[in-house]
């Protein structure tokens, strides 16, 4: 998709293959300050538009993105996390300075991630629901278009557009699926094409 619509995309690595997500770092692993480190370093030696950078992940690493969305003054323009929530312990300290466009797709019957929230691996996760109505209270939205049903009929979004500076929440449903990213496909059981929907997600956004 990157090589499709001429955007430059950039995989970092995690220590030990996973990023610190917490409030207290484990082992001296400061994941905010190495993406803060890495965006700098990226903006310095190549050619990008500074308005129209986006973060998504999966999994670890979507609990990152939503851990990047709380950082004040942020230079990232929208966030999309795919089956990921927002853990508890930051909500409380989260605090982003204005409106975060904020894409979620997750999994019914996600067991790692659960969709009613929980704590499988120690650390308390909040539910999906309860994560969009966080996005949505800070963005300050007021109403949502209709839920869209896809033709696979696993699929729902719902969209929150009606939010303050321009700023939208998106929930993307995927009915009876797993701890997943969705790759698209055909046929009755077909998912989504995460990808796309990220990217047509990003493209409505970007920085005054």
């Amino acid at each position: 998709l990157a090589d499709q619509k001429k955007f430059i995309i950039v995989y970092p690595d995690g220590i030990d293959k996973r990023w610190n997500v917490a409030s207290n770092g484990w082992g001296g692993v400061d994941d905010v300050s190495f993406f803060t480190a890495l965006l700098n370093h990226l903006t310095q030696t190549r050619a990008i538009d500074r308005r129209r950078i986006y973060a998504t992940g999966v999994s670890n690493g979507g609990f990152l993105v939503q851990r990047v969305a709380c950082e004040p003054n942020s230079r990232i323009a929208a966030f999309a996390s795919v089956a990921a929530t927002f853990i508890g312990q930051i909500k409380e300290s989260c605090h982003p300075s204005t409106p975060v466009p904020i894409l979620m797709i997750n999994g019914t019957d996600d067991r790692k991630v659960p969709w009613n929230g929980g704590s499988p691996f120690g650390s308390f996760f909040l539910s999906v629901p309860d994560t969009i109505n966080f996005w949505r209270q800070h963005n300050g939205c007021t109403a949502s278009s209709p839920v869209k049903q896809l033709p696979t009929a696993r699929v729902e979004i719902a969209r929150y557009d009606r939010c303050q500076g321009s700023s939208e929440v998106e929930l993307v449903t995927l009915k009876g699926a797993g701890h997943v990213w969705p790759r698209g496909g055909s046929g009755p059981s077909s998912l989504i094409n995460g990808s796309q929907e990220i990217w047509n997600f990003f493209e409505r956004h970007q920085l005054p």
